[in-house]
């Protein structure tokens, strides 16, 4: 093959593929205008820069030709039908982590199996049949071994997450700007970080079958995703950094490992338009689509910590000193103690497609993947991994925004015995039915409002560009809080629980409603409450009950309405149905031998000549206990007995008089109203 630097191609290929363009063709003969013809070769502009520039160039119009390759990983600035911007990429189409060919791309063109290991083990792991000692593999270095792992992601049609090697013994593992200065202050691009690399493919799962659309490879990144805030106000032009670019300084925020950014990925958001004018924005965030110019997606090169402002390059991926010195950035590539899965660094699951029309994606689909990295052998430089498909437990604290679908697993739990049937034998409505999402004891979910924006336009109730959080429960799936986990529905979230969907709330279990979040109970759902599990709506949350839902409330659970209870949908809340009011919630029919309560006026509660044994929860909007604080109760003392549990929670105060006794060994509580643990 050879490179034409001649006049028509300068000319004549700039009007179609711009100055730097290039094409190739290996098997046909492809003709312009009658004057430019490519008969198997490739041909390039001269103004497309340095020799690893050209040879970049050249392989991913080869891919092109090879096996019709889409733009992914960030090449050509390509989104797809999706929101999110890659920046970053490795293999034949954006090969600037490093020079190899990716899993994916070698697999699909017959370059190598899928096998793993010295024994060259069956890595195309479709189902948990296909996984053998007991989903423990080791993966050696991709460059000079081969091995490759590829496992199917439920629920999805021609979803893979896939697992490469990279050890940087490979001429191939090099990344060409390595070591280059950019900026004026000395920062310089880091290497390839030695680990496990993985992506989520959702393109195709047959050599037999062209690939089908662009942006369709999502690489995980083992710093995790964050939500990103930067200044309003671009930086003064004498800051400018990386060929002369303006750079915003961006701040890691809050964890948001289902729908934030990762380094690898652009931080979109509505940027001015006139960097001279930092409140020339609009309600639009340009995507790229019809012809939009307008940069609206900025890599992360410069990162502050609110002290500090150093370019980190963080978009070219690998860590600098200044990312490990001033913002203790570990490595972008999976090592040994890290995990991939609903308890991990990120979870295993394709990134939606977006839809114009609706400035909506669609939901993502939980599933039970997960790859734990056991341990890495110096001397083999290989990984040790154990892979799951049914590890369905959230064994840390999470914090989720986005549209998420609970859908019905088909594999039993990988979690104990209690996981698989009720704990409770008065629980017979849901003692067939295996949990596939358990929120593990003591843990606590927060289904929170995303701050990586998620629309392109505004939101018409909100003015910002974030849909709300909406966690649904989907017909015939079962979510399992086991004791003493907590689900907080923040920021106006909404949690729906829809028609066939089970919830079971385990001993000390409690889901809280925050102030402008919603609960959506469909009519068919089933919701089972044990001892010392409630459910808390705070003043001024929404809850929609619809008659026909089933609530099962063991011993002295309780769902608690609290002050100024609404029903009723909050109006920028996109799930539905008919509301019942707040008398109706009080009188609602449910099994079981707990209560429902309610505080919906300033009332004060008295308590006075009373002993409390066993459980209890009162909430109300203000609460006085002593011996002698009412006349409309006989006097005496009150008395929380050994063994007992009393919890007092108010609007306003809880006022302790003469001759309230608490004995050893009992458990006496105040909660505030707005309180989260």
């Amino acid at each position: 093959m050879g490179i034409s630097t001649c006049y028509t191609c300068k000319y004549a290929m700039k009007e179609w593929f711009g100055s730097t363009g290039a094409f190739s063709s290996l098997s046909l003969t492809f003709q312009y205008n009658q004057n430019y013809i490519i008969r198997e070769g490739y041909t390039q502009c001269a103004a497309a820069g340095d020799v690893e520039a050209i040879v970049s160039c050249m392989l991913h119009e080869i891919g092109h030709s090879l096996f019709d390759a889409p733009h992914y990983m960030g090449a050509n600035g390509v989104m797809g039908k999706y929101f999110n911007f890659p920046t970053i990429g490795w293999g034949i189409m954006h090969n600037t982590l490093n020079w190899s060919a990716n899993a994916w791309e070698r697999w699909i063109l017959g370059w190598t199996e899928l096998t793993t290991g010295n024994g060259q083990v069956n890595s195309d792991i479709q189902s948990a049949s296909d996984l053998q000692n007991n989903g423990i593999y080791t993966i050696r270095d991709l460059n000079t071994t081969g091995d490759i792992i590829r496992v199917k992601i439920p629920h999805l049609d021609n979803c893979y997450l896939w697992i490469e090697n990279h050890q940087n013994i490979s001429l191939f593992d090099y990344k060409r700007d390595e070591g280059t200065q950019m900026s004026i202050d000395g920062e310089v691009i880091a290497g390839i970080s030695p680990g496990l690399y993985m992506f989520i493919e959702n393109d195709n799962g047959s050599r037999l079958k062209r690939p089908s659309g662009a942006n369709k490879l999502y690489i995980l990144n083992a710093q995790g995703n964050y939500d990103y805030w930067h200044p309003p106000t671009p930086p003064e032009p004498s800051e400018n950094y990386v060929y002369n670019n303006i750079l915003y300084p961006f701040k890691q925020m809050e964890e948001n490992p289902i729908s934030g950014v990762n380094p690898y990925y652009k931080v979109p958001d509505d940027y001015p338009t006139d960097w001279a004018d930092p409140t020339s924005t609009n309600d639009t965030i340009f995507t790229g689509s019809n012809g939009e110019k307008i940069k609206e997606a900025y890599d992360i090169l410069r990162e502050t910590n609110g002290t500090d402002t150093k370019i980190t390059y963080a978009r070219w991926g690998g860590v600098n000193e200044e990312a490990a010195t001033y913002f203790n950035r570990r490595s972008d590539a999976f090592l040994a103690g890290d995990e991939v899965g609903l308890s991990g660094i990120a979870p295993a699951l394709a990134p939606p497609t977006y839809s114009r029309s609706t400035c909506k994606t669609e939901s993502y689909i939980l599933n039970g993947v997960s790859v734990q990295v056991l341990s890495y052998n110096e001397i083999e430089k290989s990984f040790t991994i154990q892979i799951k498909m049914n590890d369905y437990t959230i064994r840390r604290d999470k914090r989720w925004c986005g549209y998420i679908d609970l859908v019905k697993n088909t594999l039993p739990s990988s979690g104990s015995g209690s996981d698989k049937a009720a704990s409770n034998p008065g629980d017979t409505l849901q003692q067939a039915h295996i949990p596939d999402l358990i929120l593990g004891e003591g843990i606590k979910l927060t289904l929170d409002k995303t701050g990586t924006p998620n629309r392109h336009l505004k939101h018409p109730y909100f003015d910002d560009f974030f849909n709300p959080t909406v966690f649904t429960i989907k017909e015939g799936a079962t979510f399992s809080m086991h004791p003493n986990s907590t689900l907080v529905v923040k920021n106006n979230s909404t949690l729906v629980i829809e028609s066939g969907a089970w919830l079971r709330m385990e001993q000390g279990a409690r889901i809280l409603v925050k102030k402008g979040s919603n609960l959506v109970i469909k009519n068919g759902a089933h919701i089972t409450i044990q001892r010392k599990a409630r459910i808390d709506i705070e003043e001024d949350a929404y809850i929609c009950l619809e008659n026909g839902a089933s609530l099962h409330i063991i011993e002295t659970g309780s769902l608690n309405l609290v002050c100024n209870v609404n029903a009723g949908i909050h109006p920028g809340c996109d799930a539905t149905g008919n509301a019942i009011s707040v008398a109706n919630i009080l009188n609602y029919p449910f099994t079981g031998t707990g209560h429902i309560t309610s505080c919906t006026s300033p009332v004060i509660y008295y308590v006075q000549d009373e002993t409390f044994t066993g459980y209890h929860y009162l909430s109300k909007y203000k609460i006085i206990a002593g011996d002698h604080v009412t006349n409309s109760k006989p006097f005496g003392p009150v008395k929380v007995e050994s063994g007992s549990t009393v919890i007092f929670k108010t609007i306003d105060c809880v006022e302790i008089r003469d001759c309230f006794d608490v004995e050893l060994g009992a458990e006496f509580i105040i909660e505030p109203a707005n309180e989260e643990n």
